[in-house]
């Protein structure tokens, strides 16, 4: 219902707090795949889910197309230490992106 809506043209959301709501990594792919076109994101908080490393190719692919966003929460999933990493890379790929995990 969520990813349907966000889908919606009308939709110019900016802020989308999903913390604690028990997200999985299928969950992530979906969400993904609804907020790609979502130009108007600016601040994303995922935190308290759970988020595996299985989901960082489809997250850090959401971080780098989602190019307005400048904050993105991650933490208190269950990504491994190397994943935190991969994740936290991208704050490289633009100046006022901000990736927290």
């Amino acid at each position: 219902l969520l990813s349907e809506a966000l889908r919606n043209p009308e939709c110019k959301i900016r802020k989308l707090e999903l913390y604690e709501i028990d997200l999985s990594d299928c969950g992530a792919k979906d969400l993904a795949s609804a907020l790609r076109t979502k130009l108007s994101l600016v601040h994303l908080n995922l935190q308290v889910n759970s988020f595996t490393d299985q989901c960082i190719p489809v997250l850090r692919d959401l971080i780098q197309t989602c190019c307005n966003m400048k904050l993105i929460r991650l933490g208190s999933n269950q990504f491994s230490k190397d994943g935190k990493n991969q994740l936290t890379s991208l704050q490289g790929i633009r100046l006022e992106l901000r990736v927290i995990v």
